[in-house]
């Protein structure tokens, strides 16, 4: 937000910068050109992934041993639940964009990552 409120004040639209979450600042000054994008975390599919697969560890479930987790140094897993880049042609839709996602991941999610 403050970068992007920044490039809005210089007013020089040369610098290329791409941020990151879909703060109404940032998604305003991709739509004026300020800056070129933003990568979007995709809370919704943390939240729908995430809740889906604590039902099924709920209900049984168990998780699979050659699943594809992304790792930290400390050995914590995490599932990756996708990132999406929305620039001036996407700022618009960038709630679908992350619906889309959460749909990909989500068609293989228990297939790679659960014994049920």
């Amino acid at each position: 937000m403050v970068a992007s409120n920044a490039l809005r004040k210089i007013g020089d639209k040369r610098i290329k910068m791409v941020g990151i979450d879909h703060d109404e600042v940032v998604l305003t000054a991709i739509k004026d050109g300020y800056v070129h994008g933003t990568m979007l975390q995709n809370p919704y599919g943390q939240g729908y992934i995430g809740s889906f697969a604590a039902d099924k560890l709920r209900s049984g479930c168990t998780v699979k041993a050659s699943a594809p987790f992304k790792s930290n140094a400390l050995t914590t897993k995490f599932i990756d639940s996708g990132t999406v880049f929305a620039g001036v042609n996407d700022v618009d839709n960038y709630v679908m964009s992350m619906q889309s996602i959460t749909k990909q991941l989500f068609e293989t999610f228990e297939a790679t990552y659960l014994d049920c």
